[in-house]
């Protein structure tokens, strides 16, 4: 599970039918053929057209006509959406069994993942307004590749001028390149994944969906403060890494917590000056396996009297440890942009039609990429300005939460993080 994107260009492996997935690109890829009035020669590297427009009728096979969604009433008035997303299908060939087609597929596969979310959370908003007789929605999807020449003639050629939106791109490699661009034509732009502070960029119109590492320490302090406002508070650092996540915790806290410096040789000595009267809250930042195996161990040893609560990085799932009940015997938690209920009906409902529509299920990536369509359709066709719904139109989704903080100089920051922890054997919001 994911909670932070801390590395630039993550690549996880395709889950469910492999088959589905080929159809589907070279359907695009299709399409991307027959759209040469909307695009350059693809041997000149220029941008490419992948999908124009959603309509009641989504069909990912077909070569999807310009639609929209409107009441029936004569209401033809749309929302413009634009989704820029590294397909890269300009290095697939044609032939469905070619090595270079399987690569790319395996390469992008939360590229997909996500657009295949962000189109059916789009869609779910698209048949309400169109059953409603509210605003209809275009969605323009652009394969930027990984070129930033790519992006570049995107930017300066034009197709984006009349977006309502800027969706993308993913990787921060990108992210400044269509950060200008926003800047100079004062127009609307989302980081979907980038966890980079908005002090980054400097942009009014910038829309931060992941909040930056300083927003997680100062979460956890926040949370340590209201629930043990007396306790031995320690941080345990064990390497100069360690610093870029407890750096700016500290200055948050009212009574400053004890720093050890500490290796993975000096675990089970006393070097942890543990109180068997208060609550000792351990604040753990290293993301090195071995050294948290011993910790883990060395903590589960000791006598049941002392009373502990461990709190990990952001990415402390990424070292997946198998013993949750060790987990949830020492009380670990750690803070995250979001939490996936997949017993709620919201997200049993999500499910059902991902995998009726493209016939595999869901990964972490669709459901992000199906909450952010969903908002963002409802955002730009509710009948209120963006900026409006940006500083109240607060969602609980069934990914992420959303709930932005607003500076007129940097733009919007989604600052909706959990504090979560393994409870009854599952992970669940700490309270």
């Amino acid at each position: 599970m994911l909670f932070m994107i801390l590395v630039p260009n993550p690549r996880p492996r395709l889950n469910g039918n492999k088959g589905f997935f080929l159809l589907l690109i070279l359907s695009a890829w299709i399409f991307q053929i027959s759209c040469s009035s909307q695009k350059m020669d693809q041997k000149e590297g220029s941008y490419s057209l992948v999908d124009k427009g959603l309509g009641n009728n989504y069909d990912p096979f077909s070569s999807a006509q310009i639609q929209h969604f409107t009441s029936g009433k004569g209401n033809e008035s749309v929302a413009n959406l634009a989704l820029l997303l590294p397909l890269n299908l300009n290095s697939m060939g044609s032939d469905p069994n070619s090595a270079s087609l399987h690569n790319t597929i395996e390469n992008n596969a939360l590229v997909w993942d996500f657009y295949q979310g962000f189109v059916l959370g789009l869609d779910s908003v698209g048949r309400y307004n169109q059953d409603h007789g509210i605003k209809g929605i275009d969605l323009q999807v652009m394969d930027t590749g990984e070129d930033s020449l790519v992006l570049n003639q995107i930017l300066m050629g034009g197709p984006l001028d009349p977006m309502d939106i800027v969706i993308g791109p993913l990787y921060p490699s990108q992210i400044k390149q269509v950060s200008h661009y926003a800047i100079q034509k004062k127009k609307f732009f989302v980081s979907p994944i980038s966890p980079q502070p908005l002090t980054n960029f400097n942009n009014p119109y910038l829309i931060m969906m992941n909040s930056p590492l300083e927003a997680y320490s100062q979460k956890t302090v926040e949370f340590i403060q209201d629930h043990y406002p007396v306790a031995n508070v320690l941080i345990l650092d064990n390497s100069s890494q360690d610093l870029s996540y407890y750096g700016s915790m500290v200055s948050h806290f009212n009574h400053p917590p004890k720093l050890i410096k500490i290796n993975i040789n000096q675990i089970g000595t006393e070097k942890i000056p543990l109180s068997q009267s208060l609550p000792n809250i351990l604040i753990v930042p290293s993301l090195d396996k071995a050294f948290w195996s011993k910790l883990v161990v060395y903590l589960g040893s000791l006598n049941p009297s002392f009373q502990l609560n461990v709190f990990a990085h952001p990415n402390f799932p990424r070292l997946n440890f198998i013993d949750q009940d060790l987990l949830q015997n020492l009380h670990i938690h750690y803070p995250a942009n979001y939490l996936i209920d997949k017993d709620d009906p919201a997200a049993v409902q999500m499910q059902a039609l991902y995998k009726s529509r493209f016939q595999t299920n869901p990964s972490q990536y669709s459901y992000l990429g199906y909450d952010m369509g969903f908002y963002f359709g409802k955002s730009l066709t509710s009948g209120d300005s963006l900026q409006v719904s940006l500083n109240s139109f607060d969602w609980k989704g069934i990914h992420n939460d959303f709930h932005f903080t607003h500076d007129p100089k940097l733009g919007y920051q989604n600052t909706s993080i959990k504090m979560l922890e393994y409870i009854n054997n599952t992970l669940q919001e700490a309270k």
